[in-house]
């Protein structure tokens, strides 16, 4: 199997898109309380 351009052009493209909305989400958080219970604004 032999990879292309466009196939490693795709796959670092997903991963830099995919970083950079996880940098993008994680400056919003201020503790460790609005990471693992969402600032308590989640219903049961």
């Amino acid at each position: 199997m032999s990879f292309t351009t466009f196939d490693t052009v795709a796959f670092l493209a997903y991963f830099l898109i995919v970083g950079a909305v996880a940098v993008l989400v994680s400056r919003r958080e201020r503790d460790a309380a609005d990471y693992f219970l969402a600032g308590r604004n989640l219903p049961w």
